[in-house]
């Protein structure tokens, strides 16, 4: 009989993957954390507000954390990039009223998907805006078997590009919009099924790019592929990406290991017709986020807990309680202080 092992993490502070980039001054922070950071002029943001950021993210790393463990133990080629995001933003650096933490930029870490999420929808769906009978339309073509689903969606993608080609190069056809590509799986026929989301920007549009593509693509069904008119709902669906995975509960780790693979050198999203508004980096970041609410003269690091959901300091402290009794302490030290005087 083969023996199973639980793989367990490295030591943090020796092993940490990224721990050789330097460091950054506060107030300066990379790209990926734009819509969430706080600036200067955020600090009379409460410490209720600060509870509640840091609890959000404290229950996105705990979901990131199941999705990710069992892939780690399978050994597969994704590995490294697994225990990436079991660090993404597991150390907290405190300089006062300063958190810096580095995200992994991972698809499937929630943590960064969410940020990802909400500055894809901020900055595209002005666009969109712009065209208020804007289509949401599903492509699709059969399923697949696990070793056929790489060059499957190679093929997709490919025959997506060409097409788009050609309906604005000959046919002369206004196309603009955003393409999305997912993977599901069939855990009854164990087998996985690429397809595309897209936002259309007119139904004409929308109508021309189906038909183009069941021309194309003889196997795949009409009944399969849909249209309908896009709203606020369908820009959530189409820029949700972990949380779709990790909710299905009936597909297994191996099957979300195969689809991780499959899909890891490809563009998960694609503008065509408009100018692409965002990068969507894959490496890791270092983000320094301002909240007004922490001690200014506290400098300590604080590690994630995993079972508290919460991080927690060398000297047994936990960052989120301790938010407000300390904020409400160096009040009242204020005031008493202004009394005496």
């Amino acid at each position: 009989m083969t023996e199973v092992t639980t793989r367990r993490p490295p030591s943090f502070p020796t092993k940490f993957p990224y721990a050789d980039q330097p460091d950054r001054s506060p107030g300066f922070s990379s790209s990926l954390d734009t819509l969430v950071q706080l600036s200067f002029k955020d600090t009379k943001r409460t410490p209720a507000d600060t509870q509640k950021d840091l609890k959000r993210k404290a229950i996105r790393m705990k979901q990131t954390f199941d999705l990710i463990w069992p892939l780690i133990d399978l050994n597969s080629s994704m590995e490294n990039q697994y225990w990436s995001s079991y660090y993404c933003c597991r150390e907290l650096k405190q300089e006062g009223v300063y958190l810096r933490a580095k995200y992994c930029n991972k698809r499937w870490c929630f943590t960064c998907n969410a940020i990802r999420c909400a500055k894809m929808i901020n900055n595209y769906m002005p666009i969109f805006k712009l065209h208020p009978h804007a289509q949401f339309v599903t492509l699709t073509r059969p399923n697949v078997k696990a070793e056929d689903l790489p060059e499957e969606i190679n093929c997709l993608v490919a025959e997506f590009r060409i097409m788009i080609r050609y309906l604005r190069g000959m046919k002369k056809i206004d196309l603009r919009g955003l393409r999305k590509l997912e993977v599901t799986y069939n855990w009854y026929e164990n087998t996985y099924h690429p397809h595309f989301h897209l936002i259309v920007h007119m139904p004409g549009a929308a109508r021309e790019l189906i038909e183009e593509w069941l021309f194309r693509n003889p196997t795949a069904k009409r009944a399969a592929q849909h249209m309908r008119e896009a709203d606020q709902g369908s820009f959530t669906e189409l820029f949700k990406y972990a949380a779709k995975i990790a909710a299905d509960k009936d597909m297994s780790p191996f099957a979300q290991d195969v689809i991780f693979q499959a899909l890891a050198n490809h563009r998960i999203y694609q503008p065509f017709g408009i100018n692409k508004v965002i990068k969507d980096p894959e490496d890791p970041q270092e983000v320094t986020q301002a909240y007004g609410s922490l001690d200014p003269e506290i400098y300590k690091v604080w590690y994630f807990n995993n079972d508290k959901k919460d991080w927690d300091s060398l000297q047994g402290e936990s960052l989120i309680d301790t938010i407000i009794k300390s904020y409400n302490y160096r009040h009242e030290t204020v005031a008493a202080y202004i009394s005496d005087s």
